[in-house]
């Protein structure tokens, strides 16, 4: 089987995956809209940003490191686990040290609606979200794309059913929902590991002549990921200080609406990082410029279809209170269109080994965004928000392309417009892939 036709079936199987999680995340996002109202959906939204950004800043991007060196064979299989492991204890032992330091003052300017009892569980979700980010880079690593994509579902089920009883069976409240989703990602936990378990063969041995290699190359792409993943979420902290928790919960909830664009992104790069990490040459060019096509275009149609179905869908499944999240989803979702460029091009200064360059371009986007989220949200609201992600969301699109363009010598032509042969090749290819997964699966 041909290397475009393994990366297809992967993609069409993570893509189908992502569908999948819409509707789960979605059944989240209703369950916590309908049963805590918008500030108790903002309370919940805000305590499970903060482990998730502390993971991001404090691992270092270690996964990117992770699916590097396991795809060019340099940690064996056999290694995976003991890794892992040890990358997980080690570093929430540091960023556990590091949140305790800084608890009085996020506890003063940013949580402090917080519900009592809320920050012991943000602590316990730092190991436990760790883990699933190591442990499905590994997994991406050794190209166990239909694993990933079946615990992945796995896990985001077992999310949404301990919510569910609990909220609906013990008690309608912001603890009692992130205490159920701190007990879900725990048990998602124990899941990776054993899975981990079984793919290294029964081993637990650590990859210690790797571990500086891994850890040198996720520092180097540790820079832009950081800030590009800190610009993702600092609209909801810059918020949180100008604004209440009612606000955040309509706006989270336009974001999950804007979001989806990003399935099919992520569902592309997802296997595209991998694949450029095992690949040299020129065709690597060649190849990310007909997928960063493809990727543009496949969102371009989701976004026209979420336009069409976004309100009434947003009053069906949140209800009349949450309609001016559509709007917030129409304003940002230029920005996430231009942001699936920026995302596939991304995965190409990483799978070349030129991270440091997509830090330089991250340094820029997340600075324009601070300010305008500074001058624009204290005026327009959630507003001000979304027009500041649209706007570096944008900006680094095209720095990124001008980047790409420069280094490879490849036309924007080529990058955006199909020929009549791609057009043909690409329907033989996607209809045939899609029998063949369904064939499987039944």
């Amino acid at each position: 089987m041909s290397r475009t036709n393994n990366f297809t079936i992967s993609v069409i199987g993570t893509l189908l995956t992502k569908f999948v999680l819409v509707f789960l995340k979605m059944g989240v996002g209703v369950l916590t809209a309908r049963l805590l109202g918008p500030a108790g959906r903002g309370f919940f939204y805000s305590s499970s940003q903060v482990p998730g950004l502390i993971n991001t800043i404090g691992t270092l991007s270690i996964g990117e490191g992770l699916i590097y060196h396991i795809s060019k064979g340099d940690v064996k299989p056999y290694q995976v686990l003991g890794t892992v492991f040890i990358m997980v204890a080690g570093f929430t032992a540091i960023l556990s040290a590091v949140l305790y330091l800084l608890e009085p003052l996020l506890s003063q300017y940013f949580l402090e609606e917080l519900p009592e009892g809320i920050i012991p569980l943000i602590f316990l979700l730092i190991p436990v979200t760790m883990t699933e980010y190591f442990s499905t880079s590994a997994l991406r690593g050794l190209k166990l794309f239909s694993v990933v994509n079946k615990l992945t579902i796995i896990t985001r089920v077992n999310v949404l059913l301990l919510m569910f009883i609990a909220l609906i069976f013990w008690s309608t409240d912001v603890y009692t929902a992130v205490f159920a989703y701190t007990l879900a990602l725990s048990l998602n936990a124990i899941l990776f590991f054993i899975v981990l378990f079984y793919q290294s063969k029964f081993n637990f041995s650590v990859s210690w002549k790797e571990l500086h290699n891994i850890i040198r190359y996720g520092t180097k792409a540790h820079i832009g990921t950081i800030l590009t993943e800190v610009e993702y979420r600092l609209d909801i902290f810059i918020l949180l200080f100008f604004l209440n928790t009612a606000a955040i919960g309509i706006y989270s909830i336009g974001v999950a609406m804007a979001q989806i664009l990003w399935y099919v992104s992520n569902s592309i790069n997802t296997v595209l990082f991998p694949y450029l990490a095992s690949s040299n040459g020129k065709d690597v060019d060649l190849f990310t410029a007909k997928i960063l096509k493809y990727t543009f275009f496949s969102n371009f149609l989701v976004l026209l279809g979420l336009i069409l179905v976004g309100y009434p869908l947003v009053q069906l499944l949140y209800g009349r209170i949450f309609s001016e999240a559509y709007f917030i989803f129409l304003v940002l979702s230029p920005g996430l269109l231009s942001d699936s460029i920026a995302r596939s091009l991304a995965s190409w200064l990483k799978g070349t080994n030129r991270a440091l360059a997509l830090s330089k371009v991250s340094s820029i986007s997340l600075v324009v965004n601070i300010l305008f989220c500074i001058i624009l949200i204290p005026h327009w609201g959630v507003y001000g928000a979304a027009f500041s992600s649209v706007i570096s969301y944008t900006l680094r699109a095209v720095m990124l392309t001008i980047m790409f363009c420069k280094i490879t010598k490849i036309s924007l032509t080529q990058m955006f417009v199909f020929s009549e042969g791609e057009l043909m090749r690409a329907k033989i290819v996607l209809i045939a892939n899609i029998k063949k997964i369904f064939f499987n699966i039944l």
